[in-house]
């Protein structure tokens, strides 16, 4: 067996964000409520969130492969747009988002590469 205890209570955001979106996060009391954690899916919104940011910023981690997860175990980046009202933003123009997921790997690789410049 692959798996180990969750790191549900060590899952955060990168110090450069603006703000982290966690799925689901409109429900977020009936999840307190129903859940004993959070899955490893979050979205995170870079300061300077432009494209070419975003994509540097994939590009550049070592330890998070690039790809959507299928429910495996290793830590996953992607870069997504989605429309600003479906982060409870005003507009409608598009934001670019980090898409992580997190895996089984060391917290402290995790967080150095998550730490790295943009």
């Amino acid at each position: 067996m692959r798996a180990r205890p969750t790191k549900a209570s060590r899952r955060c955001a990168h110090f450069a964000e603006d703000r982290s979106a966690y799925q689901g996060a409109p429900q977020a009391e009936l999840t307190r409520r129903q859940l004993c954690g959070t899955s490893g899916l979050l979205s995170l919104q870079l300061k300077d969130s432009r494209q070419e940011n975003v994509f540097r910023f994939v590009d550049g981690l070592k330890y998070f492969g690039i790809g959507c997860s299928w429910g495996g175990l290793e830590s996953l980046a992607i870069p997504i747009t989605v429309r600003a009202s479906q982060i409870d933003r005003p507009g409608d123009e598009p934001v670019w988002l980090v898409r992580l997921h997190i895996g089984l790997e060391s917290v402290d690789d995790l967080w150095a590469d998550l730490a790295q410049p943009i």
